[in-house]
């Protein structure tokens, strides 16, 4: 599954996801980002857990693995 947002293609390096560990991606679609990046970690049998956040000044989500 390719991920993009706004046109930007998003790379996770899923083998590096490990439970405990998070990642922030800019953007501005949060919702549909969100969506994307929770049913692609379900393809992998991850579990995810996010927040709508700024930072730096920028908006966009953090995800958390949980599983």
């Amino acid at each position: 599954m390719k991920i993009t947002t706004e046109g930007v293609p998003v790379v996770v390096e899923w083998h590096k996801f490990v439970v405990g560990s998070s990642f922030y991606i800019p953007c501005l679609d949060r919702r549909a980002l969100a969506s994307k990046i929770d049913a692609a970690a379900k393809e992998r049998n991850m579990r995810v857990k996010y927040r709508f956040t700024m930072e730096n000044g920028t908006q966009g989500v953090r995800f958390w693995r949980i599983r």
